[in-house]
């Protein structure tokens, strides 16, 4: 179950059990008392024990503490109803009850939020590497067991602690070592900083040297290039998810970490493609600019690209999740070919495509050749599904 109807399903109940148990109680005893200690006996739990609780979660497996949680939960809601059909409620059962109940929900709270944070950037953000260390590797174990589980059907991926990278290069070997796993969802910035600082090149170093693809996905929860401009609107993901992405590319190509490791494998998910003619010019001028005789004396060595070919050329390393709603989607695959394309779905965001086969079907301004490397063909090269593809069509 995923996490938003868990926490829909889990909530709509427990609000249930507060009206049908609040509205019995106090037609039952009419205390303001009673009334009074209904709402003490829910907050004050997490008022004394949160911190506990966070701690519980933070040693033990998340998962299981929200399922006792849960338990406890369905025994309080037990209680109600055995007493409330056999007419024996009194005062001291409702109290006991009503202790359980808050306690319940400060068992299962601190361990959903960090099993599902709601801010989710907030690994990049965590100062003590230990702690950074801990909560990605308890949300890449759960990702492994899901893709263990699927059966070949799922490729999972795993996030690292970039604002340490020394901890992200051992947690991409245990990933990739322990758990098979093969692809890195890292932001394009690292807490606001550049992702071509030179602590990291020895984790693309060894990204190239497993094969594991590297692919960044905007964050609207981070410090992404105009975020305190982007509070509105939707503009992290209008404006911040594209603005992040050509920065990270930019990076990536003038800094020469591209052609020090030509073999990595890079994606970039959930900004679309039509930016990336735009950024070519760009980058040509800039090129242009520096190669002029007039930037001379205008530039000191340190603040000139390092790159050895045309920016353009890098693109070809570059793989991106098209928008299957850009009006420029068959100009962008014509000047750079549909090889480096892969549809994405954005599931299950609001602006998400519901039936991505049919939405791929119907764009009309692509052909059948571009439509199978898309839909299959690009992801199946770039993650290494070949050997499950001829499994699945041995099996068929």
């Amino acid at each position: 179950m995923t996490e938003p109807s868990y926490a829909m399903l889990a909530m709509m109940a427990d609000n249930i059990e507060h009206v049908i148990s609040y509205w019995i109680i106090f037609q039952k005893f009419e205390s303001p008392a009673l009334a009074g200690f209904a709402v003490f006996s829910h907050w004050v739990p997490f008022l004394l024990f949160s911190v506990y609780a966070g701690a519980l979660a933070d040693r033990f497996d998340p998962r299981r503490i929200i399922q006792f949680g849960m338990v406890l939960f369905m025994l309080v809601s037990s209680g109600w109803g055995i007493l409330f059909l056999t007419d024996s409620l009194e005062v001291w059962h409702a109290a006991v009850l009503l202790v359980l109940h808050g306690f319940a929900g400060v068992i299962w709270a601190p361990a959903a939020q960090l099993l599902f944070p709601n801010h989710s950037g907030v690994h990049n953000e965590i100062a003590d590497p230990g702690e950074a260390r801990d909560l990605v590797r308890n949300h890449n174990d759960g990702m492994a067991d899901a893709e263990h589980r699927s059966g070949g059907r799922l490729i999972s991926t795993f996030c690292l602690p970039m604002q340490h990278p020394d901890e992200a290069i051992a947690e991409l070997r245990r990933c990739v070592g322990v758990h098979k796993l093969r692809c890195a969802v890292v932001c394009p910035n690292v807490d606001g900083g550049r992702i071509d600082e030179l602590p990291l090149w020895d984790l693309f170093a060894e990204a190239e040297r497993l094969g594991v693809v590297v692919a960044f996905h905007g964050d609207a929860d981070t410090k992404q290039i105009g975020h305190e401009r982007f509070d509105r609107w939707r503009l992290h993901n209008c404006l911040g998810f594209p603005f992040d992405y050509m920065h990270a590319m930019v990076c990536l190509i003038y800094s020469g970490l591209l052609d020090r490791f030509p073999g990595l494998k890079l994606l970039f998910a959930e900004a679309g493609v039509s930016f990336l003619p735009f950024l070519e010019d760009r980058l040509r001028d800039t090129i242009e600019t520096f190669e002029s005789p007039l930037a001379y004396h205008n530039f000191d060595i340190r603040g000139r690209p390092m790159n050895k070919r045309p920016p353009h050329e890098y693109f070809e390393m570059f793989h991106h999740a098209v928008g299957l709603d850009e009006s420029l989607l068959e100009h962008v695959i014509d000047r750079y070919g549909v090889d480096k394309f892969l549809v994405g779905t954005d599931y299950p965001h609001p602006d998400a495509h519901m039936n991505v086969a049919e939405s791929v079907e119907t764009l009309s301004s692509i052909s059948a050749e571009a439509y199978e490397a898309i839909a299959w063909n690009n992801a199946e090269r770039l993650f290494g599904l070949e050997d499950f593809h001829r499994r699945s069509l041995a099996a068929e």
